[in-house]
């Protein structure tokens, strides 16, 4: 892989990284996610009609370490609210 983002073969590469609450997606959840972003990414990109690669990767994160508006949240919280 080159640092332009692109293979070697000149195929666009997507990188996608999103952060969720450790515990807050289970295994299907995780699986819905990757598949649900892909398609809405290569959708978008292949309009170039180039074929594109898309990596999904989940970062689970520890409420201790997660916070909005400046406190830190918690999963329960969230799902209270929502």
């Amino acid at each position: 892989m080159r640092a332009s983002g692109r293979f070697a073969k000149g195929h666009p590469l997507i990188r996608l990284l999103v952060f969720a609450l450790e515990g807050g997606l289970d295994d299907e959840s995780k699986q819905k996610l990757i598949a649900d972003a892909t398609a809405i990414l290569c959708e978008h990109a292949e309009s170039t009609g180039d074929p594109v690669t898309v990596y999904v990767v989940i970062r689970e994160v520890p409420e201790v370490n997660w916070g909005m508006f400046g406190k830190q949240v918690s999963l329960a919280a969230l799902r209270a609210a929502g």
